[in-house]
């Protein structure tokens, strides 16, 4: 490349590379199809192989799925509850094992060989899009960015999820996991924090609306309306307008109550999950998914052990140099 160079040089020399690349991976397809043609004795035992191993692997005892719920967190942060749920990776299942001497801390029932079937647990964080404190979108790829100002993560919502093959014993696995999370000190300090301020929130709500409704009754009926009678054309107006306008207060005042008891009704415990486990109706190694990856990966093996028969005698002349 000199100083002259221009930029349609550059384009020029850039889908030139692309074109040799292509035509050096044709090679390359070409040069393993003819391989696996004349090593047919290695290479049609080993896709059998891949085929019955995977057919094998994606069979129901073997499948693997995803189990997932929305959480709801009362008073406690999405960083801590997602911190010590992370930890079940090393809880599953290390924490049961006999010699460990832990299985107190999840309270786990079942038979001690079903713990391996439940593994990857992982938390996710949720957004809301419109401020409405309803979720929104699962932040999977951990992709949103901080510094947003128009959107935001939610504080009391958090997506869980593991990866089981033990479906009979879901149900069983989210109560040892709620005890577990629940059974936190710091996550049973910020809730009882929490529960308290909503009670207290919920009663000062209803003694502004009693105080604002009391104002207005003792105001139209008990301080001489008769004196504010207005005629208004075929009308009659009692008493002053703007104390009319307490009515809007109180409106507004038993729309926040209301909200205030509906986050009180669901603050039964620091994590709550909103409606239980899902498992997914989709195994993730589903049958057409692992028999193309076990054909794959056994075709590749068989390309490297054709080619070390192939080249049995270079491989031996070399090692004996």
């Amino acid at each position: 490349m000199t100083e002259n160079t221009s930029l349609f040089d550059l384009i020029l020399a850039f889908f030139r590379w692309i074109k040799n690349l292509c035509i050096g991976a044709w090679h390359l397809c070409g040069k393993c199809v003819r391989l696996s043609w004349r090593m047919w004795y290695i290479t049609v035992p080993m896709l059998c192989i891949g085929l019955g191993l995977g057919y094998v692997g994606s069979s129901f005892p073997y499948r693997f799925y995803r189990v997932e719920g929305m959480a709801i967190l009362n008073g406690t942060t999405p960083e801590l509850v997602a911190n010590r749920y992370n930890d079940l990776n090393k809880m599953f299942p290390s924490a049961l094992l006999p010699t460990q001497g832990k299985s107190d801390l999840l309270h786990w029932n079942g038979a001690e060989q079903d713990c391996f079937k439940f593994m990857k647990f992982q938390s996710y964080q949720v957004v809301d899009y419109l401020r409405d404190s309803i979720p929104d979108q699962v932040d999977f790829s951990g992709s949103f960015d901080a510094t947003d100002t128009l959107h935001m993560r939610m504080q009391n919502r958090l997506y869980l999820r593991f990866v089981t093959r033990d479906l009979p014993n879901v149900a069983q696995a989210e109560q040892a996991i709620l005890r577990y999370l629940n059974s936190d000190p710091q996550l049973i300090a910020a809730y009882e924090s929490h529960k308290a301020n909503l009670e207290w929130e919920s009663q000062f709500c209803e003694r502004q609306v009693n105080l604002l409704d009391s104002f207005t009754t003792d105001y139209l009926f008990h301080q001489g309306t008769d004196a504010h009678f207005r005629p208004n054309q075929y009308q009659m107006l009692i008493g002053n307008r703007d104390i009319r306008l307490l009515h809007d207060d109180i409106l507004l005042l038993l729309e926040h109550k209301k909200f205030v008891d509906r986050e009180l009704a669901l603050c039964t415990a620091p994590v709550v999950m909103q409606s239980g486990f899902m498992v997914s109706p989709r195994a993730i190694n589903r049958r057409s998914n692992t028999i193309l990856i076990s054909l794959c990966v056994f075709y590749l093996l068989s390309l490297a052990v054709s080619a070390l028969v192939e080249q049995r005698k270079t491989i031996h002349a070399w090692l004996k140099k």
